[in-house]
């Protein structure tokens, strides 16, 4: 059987046809997988090597498609960085998605998911590979998580201390660097608070150094401009706050400010040696912050509390010794009384017996009704209205009659005292509150300084009057310096413990600002104590035609 030969018209068309089958195939293949928007690679499972790679793989490694050809698998993969699971090379990827950390041309670290394909590629047997960067998705994800468990650690936290070092700990772990908080006081003084790191030497020798740097908060940059103005900053390109943090290396810092209730209490900075932290870390950073802020802060109003707990019960308990003392006393000369009115006495005898009792029951309720002064006092200062009621007054005579009024409680307590001023001081004062100062400064003299002498001295200096006393008794310990002047509290000694309701001192400063005046103590533990206070001799704005009595504001301190 003959088989014709195909006419040339039946060559030509299928000839043209297997072209446009070809052309058909290029497009396709270009469509599919060189223009694809996906990162996609053709390797060869024998050697490893990449055969082919599209245009968004070359573009997202940044490598070119003749350097892809030159590399394997193994040179892109990060072996010891896998996030999930054990190290594994891309050729035993299963066709289940996984993640794994890969390398690009710059050093650049992207986690990726990969699927994988077994195909035939030029006749070899070959795997392509999906690559989808999850990069950010995974940061994001850990941020997410982080700030879950971070509030769920620190919610639980109520001592300060606890919580400072917990969140510095999450904070370095997360961010992989150095964490530090510093605190503001009230006097608006910055101190550093604790400092954290995953190596305990590295967070101790940061810590030394830090302690050092001196907080500005007139800085253009670093911590101090945070705490000053309340804004974040963030910093890259190896800048560093401070020589002496040279030698950690550090590449960058972010620092926020810890707000709470509209005010600025500190900040947290974290420094890394590791990373280069962005915009995105810093959103996810102050967030952190404000949590941190809520935590701290509601750890110290616990602390303060705790505080207030501990001086209502030790007040209630004092006050309730306090005022039983000079009624007991006084229920007891009431029945002596009763008794001796029912003896037959001679006139003399009980004449002398009556006075003593009465005498002796005249302290007792001048005791009482002091203590119930006192806390009227503290009323009105917790109000913040004081009335004031000025008049000219001689300092001088109101202590030499205040001295005179307390000369059986001083020879009893075995002080003598000893008032020096050589011209008289004369001031526009209110008269009670004066009274108040010196009396209490006088009484505490006489309990803290018994069976030693006491001076005073009185003089004026550039339009203020000074009064100084002085005690040699147990004087004041370092510590308890500072705290003498607050409401309810008293000095650490025995002689302390239950002597007073804690309120004489502090309503001296109380009043002498009110007068507008200052005071300070200096005393060394052991060697008595001097106390100071400086008055204007006339108040600010002060007119004698004006009515001496009106109400001034105490605002808190």
């Amino acid at each position: 059987m003959l088989f014709p030969y195909p006419t040339l018209e039946q060559s030509k068309a299928e000839i043209y046809s297997a072209l446009v089958r070809t052309q058909e195939s290029e497009t396709c293949y270009k469509t599919l997988f060189e223009d694809n928007p996906q990162s996609m690679l053709i390797m060869d499972m024998e050697t490893l090597r990449f055969l082919t790679v599209n245009k968004a793989a070359a573009n997202h490694y940044g490598y070119s498609k003749e350097e892809f050809s030159q590399i394997s698998a193994d040179q892109i993969q990060c072996q010891d960085e896998t996030p999930e699971g054990p190290p594994m090379t891309l050729t035993v990827i299963n066709p289940l998605d996984s993640v794994y950390r890969h390398r690009r041309k710059d050093g650049s670290k992207i986690d990726v998911r990969v699927a994988t394909h077994d195909i035939l590629f030029d006749g070899r047997r070959a795997k392509i590979l999906l690559i989808d960067d999850v990069t950010e998705t995974r940061r994001a994800e850990r941020c997410l998580n982080f700030l879950t468990d971070s509030g769920i650690a620190i919610a639980d936290c109520l001592c300060l201390k606890s919580t400072l070092e917990k969140v510095m700990q999450l904070a370095a772990l997360q961010f992989n660097g150095f964490c530090s908080i510093h605190l503001q006081r009230e006097d608006k003084s910055n101190f550093l608070a604790g400092c954290a790191h995953q190596d305990e030497l590295l967070s101790q020798n940061f810590r030394e150094a830090l302690a050092k740097i001196e907080i500005d908060v007139a800085s253009p940059r670093g911590i101090g401009r945070v705490i000053s103005t309340g804004q974040s900053e963030l910093s890259e390109n190896g800048f560093v706050i401070d020589s002496r943090l040279q030698s950690f290396n550090l590449r960058s810092h972010m620092c926020a400010p810890l707000r709470t209730r509209g005010k600025t209490i500190g900040a947290i900075t974290l420094f890394s040696a590791k990373e280069i932290f962005d915009g995105f870390d810093l959103t996810v950073f102050e967030t952190f912050a404000r949590r941190v802020a809520q935590a701290v802060d509601n750890a110290k109003l616990y602390d303060n509390m705790k505080d207030a707990l501990r001086l209502r019960d030790d007040f209630i308990s004092i006050a309730s010794h306090e005022l039983r003392t000079p009624l007991t006393a006084l229920k007891l000369n009431l029945q002596y009384m009763q008794r001796i009115f029912g003896k037959e006495l001679e006139p003399g005898t009980f004449l002398e017996r009556a006075e003593r009792i009465l005498l002796s029951s005249k302290r007792q309720v001048d005791r009482v009704d002091r203590l119930i002064q006192d806390l009227l006092d503290l009323s009105r200062i917790r109000t913040g209205h004081i009335s004031l009621d000025y008049e000219n007054i001689d300092l001088g005579d109101l202590v030499l009659g205040l001295v005179d009024r307390y000369r059986e409680p001083l020879r009893e307590a075995g002080c003598s005292v000893a008032v020096d001023f050589h011209k008289s001081v004369v001031g526009y004062w209110d008269r009670s509150k004066l009274e108040l100062i010196v009396t209490n400064l006088l009484t505490n003299a006489m309990k803290y300084g018994a069976k030693n002498p006491v001076e005073i001295s009185i003089y004026s200096e550039f339009n203020y009057a000074i009064f100084r006393i002085r005690d040699h008794g147990i004087g004041i310990n370092e510590k308890d310096k500072e705290k003498i002047f607050n409401k309810f509290e008293r000095g650490s000694t025995k002689l302390h413990a239950r002597s007073s309701l804690g309120l004489g001192l502090f309503l001296v400063k109380q009043f002498v600002r009110v007068l507008g005046g200052t005071i300070d103590v200096q005393s060394t533990f052991g060697q008595g104590a001097e106390f100071t206070f400086k008055l204007p001799l006339k108040p600010k704005n002060f007119s004698e035609t004006a009515d001496p009595q009106h109400e001034v504001v105490l605002l808190p301190t």
